[in-house]
C-alpha cells in the first residue's frame, strides 16, 4: 500500500514462523484485529508468547492498536507488563470457550465470560534514541526514523559528502557527520592504546580508527549514540598505499558544530505561491521556532527570471527538524549558510 512501510514479521528477531503463520491465517479467516486483546484471544494458545509480542512491539508492529510502545512494557502489578497480561487474558478466554464454562455475569463491556480485559497502564514516552535503538535491536536498522533527522538540514548544508560517496574524495579533505554505532578499544603490540568505531549517516557507514595522539585527543567523543561532525582526509593507508582510509583531523559534537556554523537560513519562495495564507503560516512557524539564525528570503519570479532578496530584521529561527518538515510541505527551497 502506498505510503506504508512493509517488513516481513518473521524477519524480526525472536518472532517465529509458527506465530506469523497463525497471525496471518486467523486474520484472513476472521478479519483484521481490532485491538491487542482481540488478537490475543483469537490466536491459538501456544502460538503466541510474551517474548515474541515484545519483539513485535519494539519493532512498531503493534502501533496500529494506538497504544504507545512504552505502555506495552509498563508493569501493571509490579511484575507483569501489559503484553504478558494480554497473553494470559487470551489464554483464559480460549480455555473458557473450549470448556464451554461461560459465566452468567460476563456481559459487561470489555469482559467475556466474566474475564475482564487488562487496563492499559500509563507510561512515560521513550526518547527518540530509545525508540530507534529498540527498532535496530530487533530489526537490524532504524525503521521509523533516523537519529540524525534532527540535523538533516545542517548535514546537507555543511558536510562535503555522504559516507556512501567518500571514494570521490581520494587525497582530499572532507567533512562528514554521523552517529557512532559501535566502539572498540584495544592495545597495539607496542602497548599503545587505540580505538576503532563505526560511523553511520543517512547513506551508509564507515569504520574509523584513532591511534597515538589522536586517541588521547578525541577518545571522549567516541561513545555509542554520540552524533559527530568530523573533519578528515581520505588518504592512502599506512600499511597498504592502494587502500584508502579516513585520517581524522578534528572531531566535534554535531550539535555544537552546527550551532556555530548555522548563521543564516535562506528561503527561495516562488512569487506565484505567495498569498495571505502562506504569509500567516510562515509567521506562525517562525514564531514557534525562534533561535539565533538569521532569516533571509529570495522572492523568485521564475517566469521573468527575477529574484528579489530580502532580510528579516525582527525574526530569527532555530533550524530544527520541526521547521524543516514544515518547510517541506510548502513549495519552498531552503539552505543554511
Amino acid at each position: 500500500m502506498p505510503g506504508h512501510i512493509r517488513f516481513g514479521l518473521e524477519a524480526i528477531k525472536g518472532v517465529g514462523g509458527n506465530m506469523v503463520d497463525a497471525l496471518i491465517a486467523e486474520r484472513k479467516k476472521n478479519g483484521r484485529y481490532t485491538s491487542l486483546f482481540d488478537m490475543c484471544k483469537r490466536i491459538p494458545t501456544g502460538s503466541m508468547n510474551r517474548k515474541a509480542l515484545e519483539q513485535l512491539a519494539y519493532a512498531g508492529a503493534l502501533d496500529t492498536f494506538e497504544i504507545r510502545r512504552p505502555q506495552y512494557f509498563e508493569p501493571i502489578d509490579g511484575t507483569s507488563n501489559l503484553l504478558e497480561k494480554a497473553v494470559q487474558y487470551g489464554n483464559k478466554i480460549q480455555l473458557e470457550k473450549n470448556s464451554s464454562q461461560v459465566s452468567l455475569f460476563g456481559a459487561s463491556t470489555g469482559a467475556v465470560g466474566g474475564i475482564q480485559e487488562p487496563k492499559v497502564p500509563a507510561a512515560e514516552d521513550w526518547t527518540l534514541m530509545e525508540k530507534l535503538n529498540f527498532e535496530k535491536d530487533v530489526i537490524g536498522f532504524f525503521l521509523s526514523g533516523h537519529p540524525l533527522d534532527t540535523y538533516k538540514l545542517e548535514i546537507k548544508s555543511f558536510t562535503s559528502t555522504g559516507l556512501v560517496d567518500i571514494e570521490k574524495f581520494k587525497n582530499k579533505e572532507l567533512r562528514i557527520a554521523g552517529i557512532v554505532t559501535k566502539k572498540r578499544e584495544g592495545m597495539t603490540r607496542k602497548g599503545n592504546k587505540f580505538a576503532t568505531f563505526g560511523l553511520e549517516d543517512f547513506s551508509g557507514a564507515v569504520e574509523l580508527a584513532l591511534f597515538g595522539d589522536d586517541f588521547a585527543k578525541f577518545r571522549n567523543y567516541i561513545e555509542v549514540n554520540n552524533m559527530l561532525f568530523i573533519n578528515a582526509k581520505y588518504v592512502p593507508g599506512f600499511r597498504d598505499q592502494n587502500e584508502f582510509e579516513l585520517k581524522i583531523v578534528d572531531i566535534k559534537f554535531l550539535a555544537d558544530t552546527v550551532e556555530k556554523l548555522s548563521k543564516r537560513l535562506c528561503l527561495d519562495i516562488p512569487l506565484n505561491v505567495i498569498d495571505d495564507n502562506l504569509v500567516f503560516e510562515l509567521e506562525a512557524l517562525f514564531a514557534a521556532n525562534k533561535g539565533k539564525c538569521a532569516l533571509e528570503f529570495n522572492i523568485v519570479d521564475r517566469e521573468n527570471r527575477i529574484t528579489v532578496p530580502l532580510t528579516s530584521r525582527t525574526m530569527m529561527v532555530q533550524p530544527g527538524l520541526e521547521l524543516i518538515q514544515a518547510l517541506e510541505t510548502f513549495d519552498i527551497e531552503y539552505q543554511l549558510k
